[in-house]
């Protein structure tokens, strides 16, 4: 089962002391910073522990499902793999009734400890997905994009966009890149269809609305995804 409780810990305690634009301390008498550098102290180490511990599972869960690539962050974890992925199974491990019961006791069954789980199908390959909104699941130098099959964190920017289109889903702009929704952003096909458009219909923005709005809508898409050709 994957741990949370002291990644949650640590990872909100570092977000206090790091932040240097307003004062989070002000509204909260519960919290100082004195009380969080004795919470990095004291639990970094189980943290890290339990991080890494995750990360291995997610792996193992993976290899077992002959997955391609794993999605490895603090309030998401993404698996993906090609189109003849046993899909259920993997959802299934991803997101067991004993893990979410849990968690969600633990979060005191409010709405930000509610888990969202959902699987995609492409043309290409399969998205599973597994989200919270606390950050809960990684330490920060564990997050990024691993390789299933060889364990390693993949940092070439653009080779991970080209792996995650080659399974028929864009990137999700971010540090780390995460797997594109086809709920949020559209299937290969379709983000194919609007980028040649958008190239037609560019320089002829300035005098048609429509030419515009063909274009507008590649942009809007561009702004939070990338892909071969969008980078």
């Amino acid at each position: 089962m994957l741990k949370y409780e002291s990644i949650y810990a640590v990872n909100h305690a570092i977000l206090r002391l790091q932040n240097n634009k307003r004062d989070r301390y002000g509204w909260s008498r519960e919290k100082t910073r004195d009380s969080d550098r004795l919470t990095v102290f004291t639990l970094e180490s189980q943290a890290e522990k339990e991080s890494l511990s995750n990360l291995a599972t997610m792996l193992d869960l993976g290899r077992r499902f002959n997955q391609s690539y794993l999605v490895f962050t603090d309030r998401k974890i993404q698996l993906l793999g090609t189109a003849d992925t046993d899909i259920n199974g993997v959802s299934a491990q991803l997101d067991t009734e004993d893990w979410r019961r849990q968690y969600e006791q633990w979060g005191q069954d409010t709405g930000l400890s509610r888990v969202r789980s959902k699987f995609e199908r492409s043309s290409q390959g399969v998205m599973a997905q597994l989200a919270t909104w606390k950050r809960c699941l990684a330490l920060a130098k564990h997050q990024g994009v691993y390789s299933i099959e060889s364990g390693k964190k993949l940092t070439n920017r653009r080779e991970i966009i080209t792996e995650f289109w080659d399974h028929g889903f864009a990137a999700m702009r971010g540090r780390p890149l995460s797997v594109a929704p086809i709920s949020q952003v559209g299937e290969r096909s379709e983000l194919e269809e609007i980028t040649n458009r958008a190239e037609t219909y560019l320089y002829r923005r300035g005098y048609s609305e429509a030419a515009r709005k063909m274009v507008t809508n590649f942009t809007s898409l561009n702004r939070i995804a990338a892909w071969p050709g969008a980078w």
